[in-house]
């Protein structure tokens, strides 16, 4: 199990009309990372699936790649160019609220030995990233977003590492346990914590 810990965060109601995109273009973000180039055609809608197509001849993928954050393609190696997608995209929604002393827990399902019975070394297989969740703070303005959250409605949730780093968590969660606290000034205060769903997007900006 993996920690990670920082001070801001956003959280993202997910609201809106999924809509329709066929074969939207798609940009390199790094490696073999590649969102849609449109911004605001980003967030595929996580209850449809996306198809992904690759090479002048736009030939669906079956496999190869992950989709990661809710927002991007990651490819086991280079595909070919160019990109495209199709499926349903969500507009970003309304931002919620700011968060605050958030942590973050990163599960892998850890190594499982492959070795063939005779070999003459061991050899070992990574499971990968199987799950993540964490909480964060905030300052308690209303109940708008435990309505949604008691509705079992899935929130876009983006966690800003500290400086000197740049880079983002960002995924989609379900919100969990939260509790009140109310200090000495008066200003009430809120402990949540979230399980993410799918994998979560890593990257040098929003994307």
């Amino acid at each position: 199990m993996a920690a990670i810990a920082g001070k801001l965060g956003e959280l993202w109601l997910q609201a809106g009309t999924a809509t329709a995109m066929t074969k939207e273009a798609c940009e390199l973000v790094s490696g073999y990372t590649y969102h849609v180039t449109a911004p605001t055609k980003r967030y595929f809608d996580y209850s449809t699936a996306v198809l992904v197509y690759c090479g002048a001849g736009e030939t669906l993928q079956t496999s190869g790649y992950t989709i990661i954050g809710g927002c991007q393609i990651k490819f086991d190696s280079a595909p070919d160019a160019p990109v495209k997608v199709s499926g349903k995209y969500l507009p970003t929604g309304s931002e919620v609220t700011f968060v605050q002393n958030w942590s973050l827990s990163l599960e892998n399902g850890g190594l499982f030995e492959t070795t063939s019975l005779g070999a003459s070394g061991r050899t070992y297989v990574h499971c990968g990233l199987v799950g993540w969740s964490g909480s964060f703070e905030r300052f308690y303005e209303d109940d708008t977003w435990e309505a949604a959250a008691v509705a079992g409605a899935y929130h876009l949730i983006k966690l800003y590492e500290d400086e000197p780093s740049d880079r983002v968590w960002t995924g989609y969660v379900y919100l969990g346990d939260w509790g009140k606290t109310v200090p000495v000034d008066g200003l009430q205060t809120e402990n949540v914590g979230f399980n993410g769903i799918g994998t979560p997007a890593y990257a040098a900006d929003e994307s």
